[in-house]
């Protein structure tokens, strides 16, 4: 419950455009960079000079476009060889494209649903080879991620929520505090940049495979999607 509170009532942000430093030269992908939080993300990390492979180009940092239907695998390799084919390098993705309470029913064009995502699988996989892999909770706000959802919702909500650029302090902080070393991969950071030390047990339980003492339900779904994507990679 404490937990719980403290996102609704969080510290202030300890890394924001004030302090954040220079990005030139580096290269970032943040999906959903058109609106919300993605938006308020990329805008930050241009005003720093990064590149973001998102929509345009102007003068401080670079931002570009990188066309990718979330909800379609079809294009997933075309788009991974057209970013390639621009950079040598990518220094940070940001996941941060979403939903929130879709209308019942709603899936891919593929028939799966809308939204899951493989962190602690990730970060065991790609932690062999040194990237760093962080969930992140970007905190309760004022975007259209509940859209779907009913009136009286949004509206019980409203007072609760902060702006959208609180979300992407939370966000910069995943990808670029120094305090994240490899000891925090597959960690989970809540607002406004801080990891979450003490999950609750049985969510830990699910993400352990069963020589750990876990139950082995986030391999046997990382296996799952293995499947799924084998034939558009």
């Amino acid at each position: 419950m404490g937990v719980t509170f403290s996102q609704f009532f969080s510290p202030r942000a300890s890394l924001t455009e004030q302090n954040l430093p220079s990005q030139k030269g580096k290269v970032f992908i943040v999906t959903g960079g058109y609106s919300g939080v993605g938006y308020e993300l990329v805008t930050v990390l241009f005003q720093a000079g990064g590149k973001s492979v998102v929509h345009d180009t102007s003068s401080a940092g670079q931002l570009e476009y990188l066309p990718l239907e979330l909800d379609d695998l079809s294009p997933i390799k075309a788009s991974a060889e057209a970013f390639k084919a621009k950079e040598p390098i990518l220094d940070v993705l940001w996941n941060n494209a979403g939903v929130s309470l879709p209308p019942l029913g709603s899936v891919s064009k593929h028939g799966h649903e809308l939204q899951m995502f493989l962190a602690s699988e990730l970060a065991r996989k790609v932690g062999l080879q040194g990237i760093l892999n962080v969930v992140q909770n970007p905190g309760n706000l004022k975007t259209n991620l509940l859209r779907h959802a009913p009136v009286w919702m949004r509206l019980a909500a409203s007072p609760l929520l902060h702006n959208a650029k609180q979300g992407a302090y939370t966000e910069l902080w995943a990808g670029l505090s120094p305090k994240l070393t490899m000891d925090t991969n597959g960690g989970y950071v809540i607002p406004w940049g801080k990891v979450h030390r003490s999950p609750r047990q049985d969510l830990l339980d699910a993400l352990m495979r069963e020589e750990e003492g876990g139950t082995g339900e986030a391999g046997k779904f990382r296996e799952w999607c293995q499947q799924q994507t084998a034939e558009y990679v």
